[in-house]
């Protein structure tokens, strides 16, 4: 019997990574793809990566009520998709980018902060981001 219960379908491989991660949220995806206000436009969670691929990584922090109480209370979806603004550093550059957060867990152990684990895709990076994210892919590859 295999260890795992499915067979994950991944289109690029997860190196275990861990790097500094500032989320910016922009606004909730709507029907359509339409852009929908959210009340924590603006604010900011930093977090570390648990693990990256080519088009996004795993984002663990440790929020406080303050930072998640406007951003994913009432979300009833399993699939939440919030847009964000990412920003990091790699290898000595910041890589800037605009991401989508498509899947969250968040726990609360009866005391601040929370726990909050997210899969970011990567959307769109700026040309000197994309080069230093090729770079860095590049040397964990070899």
């Amino acid at each position: 019997m295999p260890d795992r219960p499915f067979d994950e379908r991944r289109k690029h491989p997860r190196y275990q990574v861990s790097l500094e991660v500032a989320l910016s949220f922009a606004r909730e995806m709507g029907e359509g793809g339409k852009g929908r206000r959210i009340s924590g436009r603006g604010r900011n969670i930093s977090g570390m990566t648990g693990d990256i691929s080519f088009e996004g990584l795993l984002f663990k922090a440790n929020p406080l009520h303050v930072d998640v109480s406007s951003l994913f209370e009432g979300t009833q979806s399993g699939r939440p998709t919030f847009l964000v603004d990412l920003e990091m550093k790699l290898d000595g550059k910041t890589i800037r980018a605009a991401a989508e957060i498509r899947w969250f867990k968040l726990w609360y152990t009866g005391q601040e902060p929370y726990q909050l684990e997210a899969g970011v895709f990567l959307k769109e990076l700026d040309s000197e981001s994309r080069k230093s994210w090729d770079e860095y892919f590049r040397k964990l590859k070899s």
